[in-house]
């Protein structure tokens, strides 16, 4: 999707920390929906703008998180001098006048995108808001945010409407050298629909990778870390997931995001995610994996990767892998 606009979203850099959550586009020309009586002063000119959800990538339940969005800019529809509000109903897949989307990726390094209204009667029909999983806390703070731009609020609106503001983590001084507040770190796997579960192989693949943080990275690390296993996801610090087909050469990526836990003031979340394109080897799947975890435990402190986890292996990895299938 090409970015038009002054908002934009950018990859989440190891070393830079980087956040921003939405793409915003501006839709303007009085587009309004059609063959509603009961119209109100708002970007759908509806007294009930109806909500829904449509996801088919996951098994995580964003109604309460969809519901606190919404209950929050409901809440504030008047200071935004709009008239009616936000209703949710779960069974209006194809009617409704706002659809949340749950994706596989947003793409570009964000996790939410949508439009941005430009006043009464003006947000598209439907309006489509995207969004991926990224952990319970931090996706609700998206969906609050994207809701926001719907309503036509940008991210320079964040000295008045604080949930538009984006977060610059390069201002933090990681307290551990990396960007969580601890030490201990739960890891979740988790597979797209297409790409299927990790066999045995790429599964215990993945495991060797996380032993050797645990074991200090052949001294790389500055502080002790240790990960294990996350019950589910939305307890989460790290997720790994198999994808099908990534819109990259060699078949994996990974970011973190982090973002405000308190408003105003630099105390902070993070939630990191590893890619792994179907289709590689187990050593591929090693190498997907410990070369995330550099980035996040060691690259973000400034250091080094593993000569077993740098670029150019990944790269050669990957090419052996196509060649053998």
């Amino acid at each position: 999707m090409t970015d038009n606009s002054a908002e934009s979203s950018r990859i989440v850099s190891p070393r830079h920390g980087l956040l921003v959550v939405a793409l915003g586009v501006v839709f303007a020309g009085g587009l309004v929906l059609a063959g509603s009586t009961d119209t109100a002063r708002n970007p759908w000119e509806e007294s009930t703008i109806t909500v829904t959800i449509n996801n088919t990538v996951d098994q995580n339940d964003y109604r309460p998180l969809t519901r606190a969005a919404i209950e929050y800019w409901n809440d504030r529809f008047t200071r935004l001098g709009y008239e009616g509000g936000f209703e949710f109903e779960p069974n209006t897949t194809d009617s409704a006048d706002v659809i949340v989307r749950v994706v596989d990726d947003v793409g570009g390094g964000a996790n939410g995108r949508a439009p941005v209204t430009d006043g009464v009667g003006t947000a598209p029909t439907p309006t489509v808001i995207r969004v991926e999983w990224d952990g319970e806390r931090s996706t609700q703070k998206t969906l609050t945010h994207e809701f926001g731009h719907t309503l036509g609020l940008t991210h320079a609106d964040h000295p008045r409407w604080g949930v538009m503001q984006t977060f610059n983590t390069s201002a933090i001084d990681w307290r551990y050298g990396i960007p969580w507040e601890r030490r201990t770190l739960s890891v979740y796997y988790s597979h797209s629909a297409a790409a299927g579960e990790f066999t045995d192989a790429e599964t215990d693949a993945m495991q060797s990778a996380i032993a050797f943080y645990n074991d200090g990275a052949g001294g790389r690390l500055n502080q002790t870390v240790t990960l294990r296993p996350a019950a589910n996801r939305s307890h989460a610090d790290i997720e790994i997931r198999k994808v099908d087909q990534l819109p990259i050469t060699y078949g994996c990526e990974h970011a973190y995001r982090s973002y405000r836990s308190v408003d105003g003031s630099l105390r902070y979340q993070t939630y990191g995610i590893i890619r792994i394109d179907r289709g590689g080897d187990s050593g591929f799947y090693n190498y997907c994996v410990g070369n995330g975890l550099s980035a996040f435990l060691i690259e973000a402190d400034g250091g080094t990767p593993p000569p077993q986890f740098d670029e150019q292996t990944a790269l050669q990895q990957r090419r052996q892998a196509r060649n053998r299938s």
